[in-house]
Formats: structure tokens, C-alpha cells, sequence
């Protein structure tokens, strides 16, 4: 399921505004790095959507992000109901989504049922994805679950695109595996 040259990741409004309401953002955050990071490497198209009013992309993203992502403004909680992310999906012509972002239980929610109905394969990031309420989160996992969507932890999507310690980026990629490890047992 998981092909680099099939894959797109869509980052789902890890903005400034929202961010400072989720209680483990800093672990959403480091384990977003690590998915964005080696797709970006790797050439997997990223697109990130900003949700109007929310703020900018945290920082802990924007410098990597930055020039590098297809950045979409959208109004709707579901990613599709912007046209300009419909357009930039369609153009790119690939049809797994692994998704991470906020809030689980609304728009990455929205976004993988949607996603599902128009015949996408979906991986849901389930350590890159969180809402404020632990319960919100939780039960959204599960909704995402029984639609369909597979939930793995970032790690596991890595090494998945991987498939094999003779990939030409694997001592790359767990070298950045390593400080994500480190990162979130301080």
C-alpha cells in the first residue's frame, strides 16, 4: 500500500492558534517532523492546509516546510471542500494519503471519510494526529478506524516507505528516527 510514487502526505492545520490547545503537541510535533521530513527527502509530495483564522504553521514545522509544501487555505473542516486542495491532489495524481494534523475528531475525521469516499487509501499518522480532549481524540481514532483508514505510528510509515535497511536513505532516516526517540523520552 504504501509506494513513495503513490503516496502524498497531507498535514491538516498544524497552526498557531490551534496548537497551543492540544496538550501533547510537542509529541504530535516531533513525530509530524519525522513523517514530513523523510517524505520531503524522499520526493512524496506534502500538502498542508491552513485553516482560515487559525495562524500561521507552528514553527516547529515552518522551516521545513517552507518552500517545500503545497500550502492550501481552507474554510471547510473536510481538506476537500476546498477546491484548491482538490486541484493540487488531482494534479499530483496519487492515490494514498497518509494524513497527520488537528483536530482527529473534526477535520482529519472529515477529511479521511471524505477521502475514502473518492477512492483514496488512507494512513492516518496516529501519533501526528490529536484534539484537545483526550476522549475527542480517542473516539475519532476509532470513527477513522472502522471507516477504513489504516492507523500506524509515524515510525512504522517510515519504515514502511522504507521496506528495507538497503534503501539508499535508510541510515538518513534513522538517524532521524533516533532523535525523534530521544526527542520524546526527555
Amino acid at each position: 500500500m504504501l509506494d513513495p510514487r503513490n503516496t502524498v502526505v497531507v498535514l491538516i492545520d498544524v497552526q498557531e492558534k490551534l496548537a497551543k490547545i492540544i496538550p501533547n503537541v510537542d509529541s504530535i510535533l516531533v513525530n509530524t517532523r519525522l513523517l514530513v521530513s523523510y517524505a520531503l527527502g524522499e520526493g512524496i509530495p506534502v500538502i498542508v492546509t491552513k485553516q482560515v483564522k487559525l495562524g500561521e504553521i507552528v514553527p516547529e514545522l515552518r522551516d521545513l516546510l517552507e518552500g517545500r509544501a503545497h500550502v492550501v487555505e481552507k474554510k471547510t473542516f473536510s481538506c476537500f471542500g476546498s477546491k484548491e486542495f482538490v486541484s493540487t491532489l488531482e494534479k499530483l495524481e496519487r492515490k494514498t494519503l497518509v494524513i497527520a494534523g488537528l483536530e482527529t475528531h473534526i477535520c482529519v475525521l472529515q477529511t479521511v471519510y471524505d477521502a475514502l469516499e473518492r477512492g483514496y487509501d488512507v494512513v492516518v499518522a496516529v501519533d501526528a494526529v490529536g484534539s484537545q480532549l483526550a476522549s475527542d481524540h480517542e473516539y475519532g481514532l476509532h470513527a477513522i478506524e472502522k471507516l477504513g483508514a489504516i492507523l500506524l505510528p509515524a515510525e512504522s510509515i517510515v519504515y514502511w516507505l522504507l521496506k528495507s535497511a538497503e534503501h539508499p536513505r535508510f541510515k538518513e532516516a534513522l538517524e532521524e528516527v533516533k532523535k525523534r526517540r530521544k526527542a520524546l523520552l526527555k
